[in-house]
């Protein structure tokens, strides 16, 4: 699948392992030059996974720190332009867990020491970006979480990961409320259905899309909105229903895993 983002600046937090590393590969399949980020103590698989990206023809480089803090974070960030002359233009937030136990067996430090390795990783990793994606009008943050953030599962003790990560949700949703912009701009090339129109309006409760015209100019603005970071600019009209019509095709396939005939 071609995701058009060959030549972008990819930087993925515990890159080096699991789904972290799975994300790293598959970002530099895509074209990007990738940065892999993990603990000190990992610093092996770090040295593997970059090896196995170049290996595949593509761009890599790691870095050894530790995402759940700050100043980490930043000298980690800025590996990225070090390597390949640009900051991240995709970030992936993704740090360990907190360990195991209900309530009644952690402590609150257990808590505070939970949520801020979860949700502060996530916000140092923002701040650390957010200025070059405003600058240049471009970027993607992700958060790789868990489906427990939303349903705890009762049988599982981890109390502390259900808690921090289901903060992680709405500060990413937050900071794309706070990127994106709805603006009536005029164009002339933009033909969007009426019933495309109508789905869009209902993923944005409290907004409004005006006229299928607009979408393409949502994004477009040659000038930065005051209020807002505006990340997202020049994305066509195409390009939004692509993304939407892949998003219902994606939630129908994990529909059908879920509940099999």
């Amino acid at each position: 699948m071609d995701l058009g983002i060959a030549g972008k600046v990819a930087f993925v937090s515990g890159g080096s392992m699991g789904m972290g590393r799975t994300t790293s590969e598959l970002f530099a399949r895509e074209g990007c030059r990738v940065v892999v980020a993990a603990l000190p103590e990992h610093k092996e698989s770090i040295d593997d996974t970059v090896a196995a990206i170049q290996a595949g023809g593509g761009q890599a480089v790691g870095v050894a720190a530790d995402l759940t803090k700050e100043d980490d974070v930043d000298r980690a960030v800025a590996t990225a332009e070090q390597a390949f002359g640009s900051l991240p233009d995709i970030a992936v937030a993704n740090v360990g867990g907190p360990k195991q136990g209900d309530f009644l067996t952690v402590t609150n430090d257990d808590f505070a020491d939970a949520v801020h390795d979860m949700t502060m990783s996530m916000v140092y990793l923002a701040r650390a970006v957010i200025p070059h994606m405003r600058e240049q009008r471009w970027g993607r943050i992700v958060a790789l979480n868990s489906g427990a953030a939303k349903e705890p599962p009762p049988e599982l003790p981890h109390i502390l990961a259900n808690t921090s990560r289901a903060a992680v949700i709405p500060l990413n949703k937050s900071l794309s409320n706070l990127t994106i912009r709805i603006l009536p701009l005029p164009s002339s090339n933009c033909n969007v259905s009426s019933s495309i129109l109508k789905v869009l309006n209902g993923m944005m409760p409290g907004r409004s899309l005006l006229q299928p015209l607009d979408i393409q100019t949502t994004l477009s603005c040659q000038k930065p909105w005051k209020n807002g970071l505006f990340l997202f600019c020049k994305v066509s009209c195409r390009d939004i229903c692509k993304s939407f019509m892949m998003s219902i095709s994606s939630s129908f396939k994990q529909l059908r895993r879920s509940f099999p005939r």
